[in-house]
């Protein structure tokens, strides 16, 4: 979903039925999840679908969102890899028929840990046993891999960012557009060390950009049926997809005063899956990790600046300054935190 939801349910369910041509019932707009496009849930006739709504360009999460190229690289995984990502069925850039852009793509039945309350606090996640949350993990382990795994130059996939140089300058695009003339010393500090430390020998992989259990639809049986949310797409390193990977799971946990869940695995275990399903040894984690980190900071710094501007947040709130993922980035770095209290995003929209 977005930051906070501005979709109309009626409106909605009128507007899609005649883009459809189908009848439409059963339209829900979910708040548990995500931080950027708002997603609507709905059956027209008789098969769910899900349409995914991109906030105007300027407002959103990211600067820009390209929805027919999210799209594109979407269908070529459904049609073309093992990588289990939705059908897509079409795409709609005329923001007049549902406030905003769109694209539509077929309802996969399953469960998303949620980000509101994280799942490491509440949710179906905690309600598993032990070795299912361990199952839970290993499967998302392996779908990692199978995106790293996937023929990316043989695909017309036509990614726009590729390699360590283009991904350091789309975070730097992050900051530039977002923080709106407040400094923010630790994302400094952070492109400060990616700039001067990134490898140059890597291997290009497709990156998936966003490879977290909560961007993926689990079944009962706790397999990967869903990997949701490509706009961050980009050819890189493996280790880029897994070291967000790890850095997700403290996020959502540590981050927010939690323990991991008592069955998922950690780091040295996910590490050897990772190098036994994939073939490979990671070379760079530690720089690749404080790249995820940043970005994850910077996500939440503009955040902030968008919740407080919309109202979600009071005027003098620090949030895009001080919050878990900015407190996680300054461990990583060693640098110290900016003093005020600690601010999560969960639990205000």
């Amino acid at each position: 979903m977005a930051l906070a939801n501005r979709i109309d349910p009626a409106r909605a369910a009128a507007a899609l039925e005649h883009w459809m041509g189908q009848p439409v019932r059963d339209l829900s707009v979910p708040t548990a999840s995500g931080l950027s496009c708002e997603t609507v849930l709905f059956t027209a006739g008789e098969r769910p679908y899900v349409a995914r709504v991109a906030p105007p360009d300027g407002t959103g999460l990211f600067p820009t969102y390209w929805l027919e190229d999210e799209a594109r690289i979407m269908r070529t995984l459904a049609e073309s890899t093992p990588v289990p990502t939705p059908h897509v069925v079409g795409v709609e850039l005329d923001p007049r028929v549902l406030g905003d852009r769109f694209l539509v793509m077929d309802h996969i039945a399953g469960r998303v840990p949620p980000d509101d309350p994280p799942y490491s606090l509440a949710g179906w996640v905690l309600d598993l046993s032990p070795a299912e949350q361990h199952r839970l993990i290993d499967n998302a382990i392996a779908t990692i891999v199978a995106v790293a795994q996937v023929d990316w130059a043989g695909l017309d996939l036509r990614l726009s960012r590729v390699g360590i140089g283009e991904q350091i300058g789309f975070l730097e695009h992050l900051y530039v557009t977002g923080h709106q003339n407040r400094p923010h010393p630790v994302i400094e500090a952070g492109l400060e060390y990616l700039r001067t430390h990134a490898p140059t020998d890597e291997p290009m992989t497709l990156s998936w950009g966003d490879a977290r259990i909560g961007n993926m639809l689990f079944a009962d049986d706790l397999t990967v049926v869903g990997a949701l949310d490509w706009e961050l797409a980009s050819i890189g390193s493996p280790e880029l997809d897994l070291a967000y990977f790890l850095y997700a799971l403290r996020l959502w946990s540590e981050g927010y005063g939690a323990p991991s869940p008592p069955g998922f695995p950690d780091r040295d275990e996910i590490l050897a899956r990772w190098t036994e399903l994939s073939g490979l040894t990671p070379r760079h984690l530690d720089y690749y990790e404080r790249f995820a980190a940043t970005f994850g900071a910077l996500a939440v710094m503009r955040a902030g600046h968008l919740m407080t501007e919309a109202g979600i947040l009071p005027p003098e709130s620090t949030m895009w300054l001080i919050n878990p993922a900015s407190v996680m980035l300054a461990g990583y770095l060693g640098v110290d935190v900016p003093a005020g209290e600690v601010t999560g995003w969960a639990g205000h929209r």
